[in-house]
Parts: structure tokens; sequence; C-alpha cells
């Protein structure tokens, strides 16, 4: 940048939601909705392999490729939050996610909510403190 600054490599995140808000959307591109979860939990493994491996071989149901390297390969962790307050996000968020970032909850709800998040990671094999908790706010004036 001009003014001397740079931005850190570390402060990309990807935020990752299904959505479900505009069924339309799903409908032009062909999408079952019902599909749409099983069809984000293939491309976070998909994506961290992508990330990290060279080489990368993949015969998915929803997504195929054969020996593909990412170039350049990221130099450190990118950071995968996993957006919705369903309980499938907040699973997969357990099972796959960095974090949590719920929207549309309520702060009686959000206890029950990450401990759900926290369990999930515990059967998945993950440390529920390695996963950040968030929330998506809105606010109007």
């Amino acid at each position: 940048m001009d003014d001397g600054t740079s931005i850190e490599a570390d402060l990309v995140v990807v935020g990752v939601g299904v959505s479900g808000i505009e069924p339309k959307e799903f409908a032009i591109a062909g999408v079952d909705t019902a599909v749409r979860g099983a069809i984000t939990d293939e491309y976070l493994h998909l994506w961290r392999r992508l990330w990290g491996e060279e080489d990368v071989s993949h015969d998915g149901i929803h997504y195929q490729c054969d020996e593909i390297t990412l170039q350049p390969q990221p130099e450190r962790h990118i950071p995968i939050w996993i957006a919705g307050g369903s309980e499938s996000a907040q699973r997969r968020a357990g099972r796959l996610g960095d974090a949590w970032i719920p929207t549309f909850t309520t702060p009686a709800a959000y206890p029950a909510q990450w401990k759900v998040v926290q369990q999930t990671a515990v059967e998945a094999g993950r440390d529920p403190a390695a996963i950040t908790p968030a929330v998506y706010v809105f606010g109007a004036i």
C-alpha cells in the first residue's frame, strides 16, 4: 500500500455458510437444497487438502480432480469460519471449522448451541478449545 502499511497473510479468513435464505438461487444453479450441506462438507475437506498437499486426487460425490497442485501454496493455515445457527452448522463447525459464527441466534440460545459445537469437536477427535466462538450481530439505528 502507498502509506507503508501491509496486510499480514494470517489475516485471511474464509467464511462458509450453506445459506437457505434464497432457495431460488439453488434452483437457478440446479442444486437441490437438501444436499447443500454434503456439498459443503466435501469441498471443505478438498480445500484443506488443496491448501496443504501436492498432487491431490479426489473422487467424491460432488467434486472430482486428478493430481491437482495449487501454486503458490498458502504459507500459513487459512482459518475457516463456519456460519449459521442450525444444528447442522454447529456440527459442521465442530467437525471441520476453526470457528463458529452463527446468525440469527439469541444470547439465551447461544450457550446450548456452542455446547453442540464443542461436543461434536470431541466426537470428531478435535480439541474444542481450538475452535473460536463468535457471533454475527445485526444492528440498526
